[in-house]
């Protein structure tokens, strides 16, 4: 009697318009979407069109062994149909995470996620994601082809302990015309960094810097730094810098390494003229320092 419930609630489903049925299975996850394909035959393939592609085998053991992984992904991109608009993966490592991202290559993936344990270099297959417009990274190696100028439509970045040059990152996300928001935490050390970009609107950085410049980002509106307790030699050093604070600034929050090392060289100059715009600024500080007090002075 309950199969016969199951299919009878399967059959009248299936009578739904098809654009209704496409967004039920977009809002599934992809194990729940994957299952639909036992209610009847008419809904033994529908789960190949669903366009959001989430594999999180950190958290969700929904395939059972990790050493399923290879079997499952590839079973999933063979028999997929139509557009894949976001691809989220989440695992310790796989020497075929390059094969993937080849496969998808041929999609107009629009949301891309890579989550690992162990660090992998992103191959260079990835680099002709030309619609790409979220980009999310964790543990890996960031390293475009000189010749990528960019990605034309990409609107953010989040990235978590990841490598890159520099130079070539600065590089990159300058020439990302769409570019709103940029989140970097615990990634490659920095000198000197420059942000540059016509679109961004926020940015976030924890980890180890000395000079920060904020130039040509005329719409740059939030900005919030820390750094870690670093050792005494980098506290010793002349400190990070503000260079051209971009005057449509809103939003600024510093925190208390931040403030330190920015009067390490001595007290800083005043830069108080360069936030006519600031709405909201938020400082933690230790008050039994000197220079974090000295710098949150000049602020005023």
């Amino acid at each position: 009697m309950e199969r016969s419930c199951e299919k009878l609630n399967a059959d009248a489903m299936s009578s739904l318009p098809g654009s209704i049925l496409d967004n039920i299975l977009a809002r599934l996850s992809l194990r729940e979407a994957v299952r639909t394909s036992i209610l009847s035959k008419e809904w033994r393939y529908k789960w190949t069109s669903i366009p959001n592609l989430v594999f999180d085998f950190l958290s969700d053991h929904i395939f059972l062994r990790n050493d399923q992984l290879e079997n499952v992904i590839y079973q999933v991109l063979h028999h997929h149909r139509g557009p894949i608009n976001k691809f989220s993966l989440s695992c310790r490592t796989s020497p075929n995470i390059d094969q993937w991202v080849l496969l998808l290559s041929s999609y107009e993936v629009q949301d891309f996620t890579l989550r690992l344990l162990d660090k992998h270099q992103i191959t260079s297959h990835f680099f002709a994601f030309q619609n790409l417009k979220h980009l999310n990274l964790y543990r890996c190696i960031f390293k475009p082809p000189p010749q990528l100028k960019g990605f034309s439509k990409l609107i953010t970045i989040d990235f978590q302990e990841v490598d890159f040059v520099p130079a070539i990152f600065e590089q990159f996300i300058s020439q990302s015309p769409l570019l709103e928001r940029v989140r970097l935490i615990c990634c490659t050390n920095w000198d000197a960094f420059e942000v540059q970009g016509p679109s961004l609107r926020v940015f976030t950085f924890y980890g180890v810097f000395k000079t920060i410049c904020f130039k040509k980002s005329p719409v740059l509106a939030e900005v919030s730094l820390s750094t870690p307790v670093v050792d005494n030699l980098i506290r010793s050093s002349t400190g990070f810098k503000y260079f051209q604070i971009p005057p449509m600034l809103e939003k600024l929050h510093l925190h208390p390494c931040v403030l330190e090392f920015s009067g390490a060289g001595g007290v800083p100059s005043r830069f108080a003229d360069s936030l006519n715009s600031l709405k909201f600024l938020t400082l933690s500080m230790h008050l039994d320092s000197i220079n974090e007090v000295a710098s949150a002075f000049c602020l005023a």
